[in-house]
Order: structure tokens, then C-alpha cells, then sequence
């Protein structure tokens, strides 16, 4: 699962609780590298999940089923990381190389 997947998982399952203050939240994210004996953080980005909790939960409002939907699509990758491109970007990967590289 990509790490934009995995964000969308995390704040999907269970109750999404939407109440932050007009500075937004953000969450920082990556993938842990182990190598032998040692372990590093790989790809770390800070996206800014304000827009997505909101988004998370009008979806969850109009389609109750969407957690478990994700849950059955766990496996699903390609499919999970394009709803995930969707739901953070909108699906312009301009947006996208401008916000992962904190130009935005």
C-alpha cells in the first residue's frame, strides 16, 4: 500500500472527527527501511489533511459503507493509491509534485 493509500485508510476506518481550528492540521508520513540491524524513515512527506478529513467525512455522510469498502479493497493498491490521488490532489499531478515537494 502507498503511503498516500495508507493515509487514506488511517483516517477513513472508524469515526472520522473533523474539528480543527481555521490553521488545518497536517500529517507527516513515510516508509520505514530496515537493513540488517538498522532501520530508516524513506520518503517522509507532510501533507496537509484538512481538505481530506473534510472530504472523508462528507463520503462517510452520503455512503456509511466506505470504511468497509476500503477494507475490502486492502489488497487492492493500484485502486486504493488512485482514490487516494483523487482525494488529496484531485487527480492533477501538477498539484500534486507541488504540494509533496512543499511549494504550496
Amino acid at each position: 500500500m502507498t503511503i498516500k493509500a495508507t493515509l487514506i485508510y488511517a483516517l477513513s476506518v472508524g469515526e472520522t472527527l473533523y474539528a480543527f481550528d481555521q490553521e488545518g492540521v497536517s500529517a507527516l508520513v513515510w516508509r520505514i527501511g530496515k537493513n540488517e540491524s538498522s532501520q530508516r524513515a524513506l520518503q517522509p512527506q507532510l501533507i496537509n489533511v484538512t481538505d481530506l478529513l473534510e472530504k472523508i467525512a462528507h463520503i462517510k455522510v452520503e455512503f456509511p459503507e466506505f470504511p468497509r469498502l476500503l477494507q475490502d479493497l486492502k489488497g487492492e493498491n493500484a485502486i486504493l493509491d488512485r482514490l487516494a490521488e483523487f482525494l488529496l490532489f484531485g487527480g492533477d499531478p501538477y498539484k500534486r509534485s507541488v504540494t509533496l515537494y512543499g511549494k504550496e
